[in-house]
């Protein structure tokens, strides 16, 4: 055989040994890029879970201070609400105290009016009295003078 015939023959294998040799490549290229693109998508998700550890965080430091703020208005609005009550129940024993204060005064006058009503009716018997005897006086001298 002379060379040029065992170039041909040799040919499809160099050929395919060449193919080989270029799939081998595209797949290490391949194989690279695929990694490359898993570094990538592992750093956005990491990306990605930071930043929702981030909004997770903020949200969270959001709601506390909602929280705390209601809390502090629910508390006001116990105090005012205690306020109001301690007023009123301020308010309704005055108002007893004057309703007792009042109350008494007016038996203190209906005792004094009953008094004075009694001394008058006293007065006005003793002066009856008087009238009748004068009465009785008065008609003794008509009586004496048409006798």
């Amino acid at each position: 055989m002379n060379p040029a015939s065992r170039n041909i023959e040799n040919q499809p294998v160099q050929q395919a040994e060449l193919e080989l040799k270029y799939l081998k490549q595209t797949i290490y290229v391949l194989r690279k890029k695929l990694e490359n693109t898993e570094i990538i998508q592992a750093d956005k998700i990491q990306e990605i879970e930071k930043n929702n550890m981030t909004e997770i965080s903020q949200l969270k430091d959001t709601v506390n201070s909602l929280r705390d703020n209601l809390e502090r208005s629910r508390i006001g609005e116990e105090e005012r609400v205690q306020q109001a009550v301690s007023k009123i129940t301020d308010e309704n024993r005055q108002f007893k105290g004057t309703v007792n204060a009042l109350r008494t005064e007016m038996e203190r006058n209906r005792f004094s009016l009953m008094d004075q009503v009694d001394k008058k009716g006293i007065e006005f018997e003793g002066q009856i009295l008087q009238l009748k005897d004068t009465i009785v006086i008065l008609r003794k001298k008509l009586e004496e003078n048409y006798a």
